[in-house]
């Protein structure tokens, strides 16, 4: 549980997902920030990142949010669901965390595609949460580093993302 000293704010931590470990460089007007908490500038964690703007008892929901994107593990699905967002929706897909580098330019160029179509694989990779159906992604939720020590704990249900106190944040 990191504190910003300028603010009594906490930086939030959630366990380790296979696969979600991002936090994005966005432009944070892209994602709806429930109240209580924020979205700050942290170059020691790699980016922006939520923080709580107000304590939280132990299992409060701090946020739950709709997936912004769905698709099952196949590469060319996931491409797929990008091209089929709108120009808003993909915007804040490409605001996610992605690394253009092997294995997603490759598996790119196999499909017949390029540099985006890679950095969106790099995405799914490296930022999609599972679902009952596959796989989604969720714009707050991929702001959330993870932690040693979580004080959060992430929930898939249904296709929405829970954010739920793990113990009391201050």
């Amino acid at each position: 549980l990191a504190s910003w000293p300028e603010k009594s704010s906490a930086c939030l931590s959630a366990e380790a997902v296979p696969g979600a470990m991002s936090h994005g460089e966005d432009a944070s007007e892209l994602v709806t920030v429930p109240p209580g908490l924020e979205i700050e500038q942290c170059a020691a964690m790699g980016g922006r990142v939520v923080v709580a703007g107000r304590s939280f008892q132990s299992n409060d929901v701090l946020s739950q949010e709709e997936a912004l994107a769905s698709a099952t593990e196949d590469l060319a699905e996931s491409i797929k669901v990008f091209k089929g967002l709108d120009a808003k929706q993909q915007q804040k897909f490409l605001d996610f965390h992605a690394e253009v580098r092997e294995p997603f330019t490759s598996s790119a160029k196999e499909l017949g595609f390029g540099e985006l179509e890679a950095r969106v694989l790099s995405i799914w990779d490296l930022n999609a949460y599972t679902t009952e159906v596959g796989r989604a992604l969720f714009p707050l939720i991929a702001k959330i580093p993870h932690g040693c020590d979580p004080n959060v704990k992430i929930v898939v249900r249904n296709g929405v993302g829970e954010v739920i106190a793990a113990r009391q944040i201050q």
